[in-house]
């Protein structure tokens, strides 16, 4: 079964008529997932594994093999009621958690995420394969997979910018230092888990904020091996959302000022400055003068510094034009987006990024209790409006223990945690899975875009008219798939087929340009 679906243990009919085989596609560099769910019908199974075949090619020319296959067992944890309306109040399926083996519990549903990655450079085709479910008491089963590779690949970075913040003193919290273990050897163990994290995070597409210091000696080491991993964009320290920090009278304004300037020729040497921002203001009130006063104290450091600021209430751009003139990039709550104020921002140059938090009905966010489709649509919406970059506040808000209290926001079921701490590093959550799914779907929309404005006149292709109308049309998100942010639709077939369309649109173009 598909990714778009979320699976629970007391719905062993909801899975009996599911296909016996699994069908995905995916292009070069992309991650596409499945599960496979188990239901026992007279005993406990135990010791339960899953064995993965190399995948071959149709027609025996090539072959993906094994070890780009992966399994993780789908964890539960038990949310408590929140503010917002939910299906249910419970145990919800959310970590994906690397195990050897697992028991699967008689007339109970337990589902398996299985992950292939197509690596760039896989030939075109459909490979074939098969994944045993190897019980330790019982005999085993087989499920067939079958994986269409477009002919192209994805790139490493995204052309959706993101910025999604990671705490690393909460990391610090629930790794504590060992008995045995010097300061020294805590600290570099810290740092060593800070990049696993970080590379998590760019593995699923989406860009730690950082708040880097291009002055500092270890910034090429740190950040430019995340660049080189796919980080689309960067906060530059020690000023932003932390309102606190931005200096306080002419003295300690000209030293920011001087710093920042020295940053923006260090970012420039550096062929960064056009991923670097600061993360100027975190929802001010309308007309507060210190956003205003911080962002012009940017301006003047550099005028291709770009500010970032995130914005609750609805603000008029023409209304506060003198409170927002140096704001470069707008992002307002998903709830508070409207086409007609935002749409003139961008054709004046500005940037327009929308940011996810708690839930606003009906407007989708990433708590766990919602259903799947929420987290893979915000991409889709991102594409419809032409909005170029996502932020989200937290990925590891563990102010309590994510296992056994889900409420790492209060009143809301996992806010700011999309992962999980493990023993050794970072636990990923089905979450993480469907949004980046979203955010591969949103990067064929843009390979598609640039192969239809790259189609030649000159006959190569034959009449390039009737090509530029149909990706075109593949390239318009109606109403039937969002109408706008707060309606979607609900229909995982229709995205997919849509996302199948993109691809092979995109094999078609690619081979005539």
């Amino acid at each position: 079964m598909g990714n778009l679906r979320k699976v629970f243990h007391d719905e062993p009919a909801a899975v009996q008529d599911l296909p016996g085989a699994a069908v995905i596609a995916a292009a070069g560099r992309e991650y596409e997932g499945f599960q496979i769910a188990i239901t026992p019908l007279t005993k406990d199974l135990e010791g339960v594994r899953l064995e993965l075949e190399d995948l071959v090619e149709a027609k025996g020319r090539h072959q993906l093999e094994a070890r780009h296959l992966t399994w993780r067992l789908v964890g539960y944890v038990e949310t408590r009621k929140p503010y917002y309306q939910v299906d249910r109040v419970g145990w919800w399926p959310d970590p994906l958690v690397p195990v050897e083996a697992f028991t699967a519990r008689r007339g109970a549903v337990t589902p398996v995420w299985v992950t292939a990655y197509v690596p760039p450079g896989t030939p075109a085709g459909t490979y074939v394969g098969r994944i045993h479910v190897v019980p330790g008491n019982a005999l085993r089963a087989s499920v067939d997979l079958r994986l269409r590779v477009f002919g192209f690949d994805l790139p490493v970075t995204s052309s959706l910018k993101t910025a999604f913040n990671f705490y690393p003193h909460r990391m610090r919290q629930w790794h504590p230092r060992r008995m045995e273990e010097s300061l020294e050897a805590w600290r570099e163990r810290m740092r060593r888990l800070e990049q696993t994290y970080y590379l998590a995070m760019l593995r699923h597409r989406i860009s730690p904020i950082l708040y880097a210091d291009p002055l500092a000696g270890d910034f090429d080491a740190t950040v430019g091996a995340l660049v080189r991993q796919g980080l689309t964009a960067f906060a530059i320290g020690p000023y932003g959302a932390a309102h606190a920090a931005w200096p306080r009278g002419a003295e300690e304004e000209a030293k920011a000022v001087e710093r920042l300037r020295l940053s923006a020729q260090a970012l420039r040497k550096k062929g960064l400055l056009d991923r670097a921002y600061l993360y100027t203001w975190d929802e001010p009130a309308p007309g507060l003068p210190d956003m205003a006063r911080a962002a012009a104290l940017v301006r003047r450091a550099g005028p291709q510094l770009k500010n970032l600021v995130t914005f609750y209430a609805p603000v008029h751009p023409e209304e506060h034009q003198a409170w927002t003139k140096d704001v470069d990039i707008w992002v307002p709550r998903i709830n508070r987006y409207e086409p007609a104020l935002h749409q003139p921002l961008q054709k004046a140059g500005k940037e327009v990024w929308i940011y996810v938090a708690g839930v606003s009905e009906p407007f989708p966010t990433l708590v766990l209790d919602f259903q799947a489709m929420p987290y893979r649509i915000i991409p889709w919406m991102l594409w419809k409006h032409q909005i170029t970059g996502l932020l989200y506040w937290c990925v590891n808000f563990w102010r309590v223990n994510p296992w056994r209290d889900t409420m790492t926001y209060p009143n809301q079921n996992g806010n700011g945690s999309l992962f999980y701490p493990g023993e050794d590093g970072p636990v990923e959550s089905i979450r993480l899975e469907v949004l980046r799914d979203g955010i591969e779907d949103y990067e064929y929309f843009a390979a598609l875009g640039r192969l239809a404005a790259a189609l030649p006149g000159d006959g190569r292709c034959g009449d390039a008219a009737p090509l530029r109308r149909e990706a075109q049309g593949l390239l318009t998100v109606g109403p039937e798939l969002v109408r706008n942010m707060g309606e979607y639709t609900e229909d995982p077939q229709a995205l997919q087929a849509r996302r199948e369309a993109l691809g092979a649109a995109i094999e078609r173009l690619a081979a005539c340009t």
